[in-house]
């Protein structure tokens, strides 16, 4: 039986790799106390983990094997805890699938609203692509587009909305 207390403190590259090709080859039982991880990877078969509380685990296999069971462990409850809080959510609170009637006014005055506001987009590009006034309505006509523009994509966004729930 060998014993070896971090072997690989202070060793250079060649010698490191010497004392693993050593080790590898050598058919003794090796009690290796050490916190590189990439030679215990190379040279150990069997872990003994110790868990705290006077309990010490036997693990067969890798290091690197070892800690991505461990990290696979400690994140599975957060995975069953989000999946249980979205089934609850689900649930608990169902789409309504009929409108009320603020949102049926809502739908009707989006319709009537939104071909006025697309006509006063194309208004104002056209405004824009002819280039004549001065630099200042220029800033008035893109300022307005701007906000035309907006105002369209929220309304379309609601729009959208509704009309899904509505069945349309």
């Amino acid at each position: 039986m060998l014993i070896l207390d971090e072997p690989t403190n202070d060793l250079d590259i060649p010698t490191l790799n010497a004392l693993e090709d050593f080790l590898v080859d050598l058919d003794v039982c090796l009690l290796i106390v050490s916190h590189d991880r990439f030679f215990m990877d190379k040279i150990c078969t069997k872990l003994l983990v110790f868990e705290g509380e006077g309990r010490v685990k036997e693990w067969v296999g890798s290091y690197t094997d070892l800690r991505d069971k461990q990290k696979a462990e400690s994140e599975r409850p957060r995975a069953e805890k989000v999946e249980r809080e979205v089934r609850e959510t689900a649930t608990e609170a169902p789409l309504r699938k009929k409108l009320t009637y603020a949102e049926r006014l809502e739908l009707e005055r989006i319709d009537k609203q939104m071909p006025d506001l697309e006509a006063r987009k194309e208004q104002l590009l056209q405004l824009m692509a002819t280039g004549t006034g001065d630099h200042h309505q220029m800033m008035e006509h893109s300022i307005e587009l701007e906000r035309a523009v907006k105002e369209l994509d929220r309304m379309t966004d609601r729009w959208l909305e509704l009309s899904e729930r509505a069945g349309q």
